[in-house]
């Protein structure tokens, strides 16, 4: 069997809607076989304040993706910075069988 020649550059885009810590929303990008996937999801996001406009996140989102090689159910949980309206998050998804790979993930999301 050939080696799998991954796309590890990823972007996309995605809308969420947030109220008092509840959020729903959805994603595009770019996956790992080139393809286009997409996700829709529900979760619960906690912010910390630390000084001024700065906080600390924690999020837990979960839904159904299709792509990046399967269609299926899940959970991603995420930590992250916020300044203002601008958030950066970052995302750990372990693999879950041995022909895929983990995932790490950077967004970064503004707030309007």
């Amino acid at each position: 069997m050939a080696p799998q020649h991954w796309n590890e550059f990823n972007p996309g885009l995605g809308v969420e809607y947030r109220a008092d810590g509840w959020l729903v929303g959805g994603v595009a990008y770019r996956d790992s076989y080139y393809k286009v996937a997409k996700a829709a999801y529900v979760g619960y996001s906690y912010a910390l304040p630390v000084v001024g406009e700065f906080s600390i996140e924690g999020t837990i989102r979960a839904g159904y993706i299709r792509g990046s090689g399967f269609s299926n159910w899940g959970a991603l949980p995420s930590i992250g910075v916020s300044y203002g309206k601008t958030a950066v998050e970052l995302e750990f998804l372990p693999a879950i069988k041995k022909t895929q790979a983990s995932v790490l993930a950077l967004m970064v999301r503004r707030s309007f």
